[in-house]
């Protein structure tokens, strides 16, 4: 069963309905094109999808459409027959991550996993009735698991921050605060500027688990809650080890400007009935020290991939080593070694997977999907530690294909934009007339050129800034993009920003404007000249009807009907009391 809806109560309830009548949910991300929502459902064999009315045009053909909003206002008694029971082998949801053969794979994740996984949580959280849990997370990120069902499994609550509130590190810290939040799950990218702010002795918070990219913080020493660091992949049910973060010691000299980032933290030990086992390539566990691949097993492990029994049995592999017959391991692809107290340390991959703002991508998807362009020959992908900032970032390297030219960046993110969610899609791209190759035939990553400024074609000189607003919004662009000039016709997203970068944009408006629009507006007026007029109150006061949702930090649904609705209602309020553009 499809459930087709953004972080919420009508989400929670529709999860838990599908689990209650004994069927398995498909989380399907508003944020993601229609192409990609389309391929899940087919591939899934989705014949319902729960969803809203606003949305329910975004089902696609094949599936019906269930909107929520009736059922939510005028519930009907429950069935006086029980829903056919359970087992722990039965389905409890499908969650898709990206391909390396070019299309996404759904994990299967059975109850018994989902239990196990719950139990632990609440076990090592301490989550008790009258605490309260955020919903953070995507839906279709399997850090949306620890979000909801520790919470509803030990009478907990759970309270949902708006968009704007959860890209904005001070904004979320004080929603934290406010909402009394007792523990939570977030990516990296998110997590790293929130640890980076003072906090109050009264918060409840007790815990922070992060993951899903290197991690090399170090929390305070004055910090008032628990900092782990998690890793687990899809296939594992959320987290496979944790391990709490040490706290930064307040002696040590500051690095100098320059100096390389301090060493990154354990992933620590295996959660409870995690089974680890770190290998060599015959399959033979390798000693302390020693590099290896790690492979995990035990009862998080996920049934296997749906419809893909060949690529199942690639990657999930009998266990030499397990006591009773049947044992299986999942081949992360990971690299780790173990350190003489048992904690693992996380050294890199055995392919060419990788992590961005908490997001599993495998470049192969991404590289498939360029080469469907007619005017692209070959493509490759690349993270690289070289964006604005020095945060990570995708970059892709085009050939023309013959007789062809390469096609302009914007194409190539429109191309994209179609079958991709937003997080997969390259914040750079890098005309080629052929990809460097190594002696053996493989692409050499160390031949690529680093991404210059956007290309622009001699007739399309930038427009220059013509109001103070305009000259200050692309100044600030300029500054947080590291681009040496933006017109007012310039794209935010297609020079390279992404929603991580947004919220840097907003706190430089506060400083230089005092105005601090919504999150929702950044995607609604994408560029400069846009923006400006929004912010004079000169331009349109709302988007086309057709603008999409913003993507959150995970390129997923921000709410973007419900956020539109609270943004006018905002600016209406503002304008009452006369402090229109200020919060």
């Amino acid at each position: 069963m499809g459930v087709l809806l953004p972080r919420g109560i009508p989400l929670a309830v529709a999860e838990l309905g599908v689990l209650r009548s004994g069927a398995a949910y498909l989380p399907l991300d508003p944020g993601h094109p229609a192409e990609r929502l389309a391929f899940l459902c087919r591939d899934a064999g989705a014949a319902h999808v729960i969803t809203t009315d606003a949305r329910a045009s975004r089902v696609p053909g094949g599936a019906r459409a269930l909107p929520i909003d009736a059922m939510l206002a005028h519930p009907v008694a429950a069935p006086a027959d029980p829903p056919a029971p359970l087992s722990p082998r039965n389905l409890a949801y499908v969650m898709y991550t990206s391909g390396s053969t070019g299309t996404p794979k759904g994990v299967a994740v059975e109850h018994a996993a989902l239990a196990n996984f719950t139990a632990w949580y609440r076990e090592e959280y301490g989550v008790a009735p009258g605490d309260r849990l955020a919903m953070v997370n995507a839906p279709g990120f399997d850090g949306s698991i620890t979000d909801l069902w520790p919470a509803l499994t030990a009478g907990a609550a759970v309270h949902v921050p708006d968009a704007s509130a959860r890209l904005s590190p001070d904004r979320l810290q004080a929603w934290l605060v406010a909402e009394r939040i007792a523990t939570l799950f977030l990516t990296t990218a998110l997590a790293e500027p929130l640890l980076a702010l003072d906090w109050p002795d009264a918060v409840r918070l007790r815990a922070l688990q992060t993951g899903g990219e290197v991690f090399r913080s170090r929390p305070g020493p004055d910090l008032p809650f628990r900092v782990d660091l998690a890793y687990g992949p899809t296939e594992g049910t959320v987290f496979a080890t944790v391990g709490t973060v040490a706290p930064a010691d307040p002696s040590a000299p500051a690095a100098p400007p320059g100096a390389a980032r301090a060493e990154a933290p354990d992933i620590g030990v295996p959660v409870a009935g995690a089974v680890v086992r770190v290998l060599d390539a015959a399959m033979r566990p390798v000693p302390p020290g020693v590099r290896g691949e790690l492979y995990l097993g035990g009862p998080g492990l996920a049934r296997g991939y749906l419809g893909r029994p060949g690529l199942t049995a690639e990657r999930f592999v009998p266990d030499p080593f397990a006591v009773e017959p049947g044992g299986r391991l999942y081949r992360t692809g990971d690299v780790v070694r173990v350190r003489t107290d048992g904690r693992l340390d996380f050294v890199g991959r055995t392919d060419a997977q990788v992590k961005l703002r908490g997001n599993r991508i495998e470049p192969g998807e991404i590289e498939a999907a360029l080469c469907r362009h007619p005017a692209i020959g070959q493509a490759h992908v690349a993270a690289r530690d070289d964006g604005p900032g020095g945060e990570r970032r995708l970059v892709a390297y085009l050939v023309p294909r013959n007789g062809h030219a390469t096609p302009p960046p914007a194409e190539v993110r429109r191309h994209l934009e179609r079958g991709l969610p937003a997080f997969m899609v390259p914040s750079a791209c890098v005309p080629l007339a052929r990809l460097p190759l190594t002696a053996n035939g493989k692409v050499d990553a160390d031949a690529l050129p680093a991404p210059g400024a956007p290309a622009r074609e001699p007739r399309d000189a930038p427009e220059v800034p013509a109001t103070p607003t305009e000259r200050a919004v692309a100044a600030i662009w300029s500054d947080v993009l590291e681009l040496p000039e933006v017109g007012v016709a310039d794209n935010f997203f297609d020079l390279g920003g992404h929603s991580m970068l947004v919220y840097r944009v907003r706190d430089r408006l506060v400083e230089r404007l005092g105005h601090s629009p919504p999150i929702i507006d950044f995607f609604q007026y994408p560029t400069v000249r846009a923006l400006a007029r929004h912010i004079d109150g000169t331009g349109p006061s709302a988007a086309a009807p057709d603008a999409p949702d913003a993507p959150d930090a995970e390129g997923t649904d921000a709410d973007g009907g419900r956020q539109r609705g609270l943004a006018r209602l905002e600016r209406r309020r503002a304008r009452r009391a006369g402090t229109e553009g200020t919060q």
